[in-house]
């Protein structure tokens, strides 16, 4: 793939975060092999590149490599996760880092490869993340719905109550005008009577 200044740019500051330098030759011959930009990805490569032509130059004698040197260290991977996650604009705390590093193949000892799997563990961890944090928001607006509901339900009822009491009261207050009025009627009519006077 063809570079611009900026991709260029981008993958020599992750080369120099890996402690490594590069020309724009370099970075190209290597990002011909990519099919899409990833300067992290890339930089690695440089890096890796870069360190095989050391090892092939160096006049020391090849030591067997032992299969306990195969693996990324545990500190190494945890680093790779932060930078890959970092690219992909996303921040991990340092529990996330170690719980994705822990995924990765124990067998990867090369960076590129490693980063290639930890980009798919990022992603299956943010969906697992996203997927959790759904269902707490969920839950959470449904327990509010249901003290908003247990809310009316309680001020229907307490007002019913009020309204029964209410119109308890009216009626006994009928009741007892009646009562008052009744013998001062009774009275009344009795002297109408006496007098010869039309009764109402």
């Amino acid at each position: 793939m063809e570079l611009n200044k900026s991709q260029l740019e981008s993958i020599r500051y992750q080369i120099k975060k890996l402690g490594g330098t590069a020309g724009n030759d370099e970075i190209r011959s290597v990002a011909a092999n990519y099919s899409e930009f990833d300067a992290v990805l890339i930089a690695q490569h440089v890096v890796n590149e870069q360190l095989k032509v050391s090892s092939s130059l160096s006049v020391q004698p090849v030591q067997p490599v032992k299969s306990s040197q195969l693996g990324l260290t545990v500190p190494q991977k945890q680093e790779l996760v932060k930078i890959q996650a970092g690219f992909m604009g996303i921040e991990l705390n340092t529990h996330e880092i170690q719980t994705i590093a822990s995924q990765a193949d124990t067998g990867i000892a090369d960076n590129i490869e490693f980063l290639t799997e930890v980009k798919g563990l990022i992603k299956e961890f943010l969906a697992v993340r996203n997927q959790n944090f759904k269902s707490k928001t969920n839950q959470i607006v449904n327990d509010i719905a249901d003290v908003i509901n247990a809310g009316e339900i309680e001020l229907s009822q307490i007002v019913t109550n009020t309204n029964d009491r209410l119109n308890s009261i009216v009626s006994q207050c009928k009741e007892v005008a009646t009562d008052y009025k009744s013998p001062y009627q009774d009275r009344i009519k009795g002297l109408r009577q006496t007098l010869g006077l039309p009764t109402r």
